[in-house]
């Protein structure tokens, strides 16, 4: 089955008559995306470049503290600093580098000096979402939003804040270029008695379903935080859906907020 643009719905709506079919391994032709409007480059890595440098300082002071004679100084300094750039070489090599091109038509993604060209229509799954990484007394910390994305044929691609600048401009288009457009067969699927299937959340026409769980739309609210989902139920936490789990979110969230209230979480500034 298709949508109304003739892109075959297999990214977020799932039915037994919908399952996709086993890609085709005919090479893939050349695709045109068109002009370059815009790029995203990989970050610089400081610990690279402080650990090629401090390497050379710890061999000259080690050498002094061990009271070797003056003209060995130079040979201990000389070792640290081949150790140091080989560790700043080995270091450069284990890194992905990712590298982003924007263009018209869709996006050019450069990890390890390997490139492949996405079409918008070509996104099948997209996860947008800081990831939560818990502390000490059950805090956690949010970093920057994270990408991953699939692509029809099944190739994955996971595109981290801490590597690339201005990841969460990127993940805003990507979510206005490959979301965006499935709301409304989305929508038209819901109410033809289909099962949106987002991950860990499934929603049907008669309610939610998260964990094998279930619920009709009118036991429940919903509360948006900046990393995660509370579905309420009797005035407190029933479930909770995270950012970094949930595919094409926006599309999950509009047809929560079609059915039930959807309102933001208290936010606290700490600045």
């Amino acid at each position: 089955m298709r949508s109304r643009s003739g892109r075959a719905i297999r990214t977020c709506v799932s039915s037994p008559y919908r399952r996709p079919s086993p890609p085709e391994r005919a090479a893939a032709p050349e695709i045109d995306l068109g002009a370059r409007i815009g790029e995203h480059r990989a970050k610089r890595d400081p610990a690279t470049i402080v650990g090629a440098v401090v390497l050379p300082v710890i061999a000259t002071i080690a050498a002094l503290r061990a009271r070797v004679p003056m003209r060995a100084v130079p040979i201990a300094l000389l070792v640290g600093c081949t150790l140091g750039l080989v560790l700043f070489a080995v270091l450069q090599m284990t890194r992905r580098r990712p590298h982003v091109a924007v263009h018209e038509g869709g996006i050019v993604i450069t990890l390890r000096r390997i490139a492949r060209a996405i079409a918008w229509s070509d996104v099948d799954r997209l996860v947008v979402g800081p990831e939560t990484r818990p502390v000490l007394f059950g805090v956690g910390i949010i970093s920057g939003p994270n990408v991953r994305l699939t692509t029809h044929d099944g190739a994955s691609f996971e595109l981290r804040s801490d590597e690339l600048h201005d990841l969460e401009g990127l993940a805003n288009l990507l979510e206005r270029r490959c979301s965006d457009p499935l709301v409304d067969d989305a929508r038209d699927a819901l109410d033809a008695g289909e099962t949106l299937d987002f991950g860990p959340l499934r929603v049907r026409r008669e309610g939610v379903e998260v964990g094998g769980a279930s619920a009709a739309w009118s036991e429940i609210e919903v509360v948006k935080h900046v990393d995660r989902i509370e579905l309420m139920r009797d005035g407190r936490v029933w479930k909770t859906v995270r950012f970094e789990q949930l595919v094409h979110r926006r599309v999950a969230l509009a047809m929560l907020a079609r059915s039930t209230r959807v309102r933001d979480g208290v936010h606290i500034d700490l600045t």
